[in-house]
């Protein structure tokens, strides 16, 4: 079996083995027409769905949120002169 063939076999079955799993929901969005016709334009320059340029930027959004708040819990715990003595050792390398 062709390497390619393999692969996409192997993703059709993970997504068929999820599907049952994902589920979807519908949210309404309103905005100005002025913004629809920008959207829709973004969307065709990346010949993607409306829909898609909007999940990409509600991932990207979701995505940011969640590495900030693991950034203040990671440095929440830190050692601040621990963190400074080491940069210094490293500048002073």
């Amino acid at each position: 079996m062709p390497f390619c063939y393999r692969k996409i076999h192997f993703l059709w079955r993970t997504y068929q083995e999820y599907k049952e799993e994902i589920t979807l929901a519908t949210i309404t969005y309103r905005t100005t027409d002025d913004k629809k016709q920008k959207l829709a334009a973004l969307a065709k320059d990346q010949d993607i769905s409306i829909n898609k340029v909007i999940d990409e930027l509600v991932t990207t959004a979701v995505t940011e949120r969640e590495a900030f708040n693991r950034y203040k819990i990671r440095a929440a715990r830190g050692n601040s002169v621990k963190a400074l003595n080491i940069l210094q050792s490293k500048a002073e390398d």
